[in-house]
């Protein structure tokens, strides 16, 4: 069991890394010369990346989440690394902003 759980560690730890370099890569994109390119995109699958990469700083944190998304929205026209940053920033905020509220845990140790 216990190798299967470091196994597991080292899986989620080579994700996060290989998803923290798109996100890094799309800042560099986002900031360089280039205007971005629009795409339809499919703003269900870009939540989902992006609730990815933050996925271990929500557990570091102690945040549990519960998503609920709707299927079968149109797909969106847009620039998809604008939204992931966006998407990115306002996770970020929203983990910062709840580090600082006491919660019920807090109340029992």
């Amino acid at each position: 069991m216990r190798n299967w759980n470091a196994r597991a560690a080292f899986e989620r730890i080579v994700d996060d890394g290989y998803r923290a370099s798109q996100v890094i890569a799309s800042v560099r994109t986002m900031f360089g010369k280039d205007d971005g390119e629009k795409a339809r995109l499919d703003l269900n699958e870009l939540i989902r990346k992006v609730l990815a990469v933050v996925y271990a700083e929500m557990e570091s944190q102690r945040i549990s989440r519960q998503i609920k998304l709707s299927d079968g929205l149109s797909e969106v026209v847009g620039d998809r690394v604008q939204l992931q940053q966006v998407l990115l920033n306002l996770i970020m905020n929203a983990i910062e902003a709840m580090a600082v509220v006491p919660t019920a845990r807090d109340y029992w140790q």
